[in-house]
């Protein structure tokens, strides 16, 4: 999660994530069922705080989207649920 500011022209909201599920086994919290990273890009309109915060909401809403598709696609996941 950062703002890239190198390029002074094209400035950047920058956000990744890993998820990992697992599937909970009794006390253990069991084998992993799901791991993805997700990463994104997000141009920014300004070289400002609230800017690049508004990048970074995008980018969430990008990942949380994508991450859905692939856990609900996800055959290991479906034998879990």
């Amino acid at each position: 999660l950062y703002g890239d500011f190198r390029d002074r022209v094209h400035p950047l909201a920058v956000l990744e994530m890993r998820f990992l599920v697992f599937k909970k086994a009794g006390r253990n919290r069991g084998d992993v069922v799901f791991q993805k990273t997700y990463f994104r890009r997000i141009p920014l309109k300004a070289r400002t705080a609230a800017a690049t915060v508004a990048g970074w909401n995008e980018a969430l809403q990008e990942i949380m989207k994508e991450f859905t598709a692939d856990l609900t696609a996800s055959d290991q996941w479906r034998n879990v649920h």
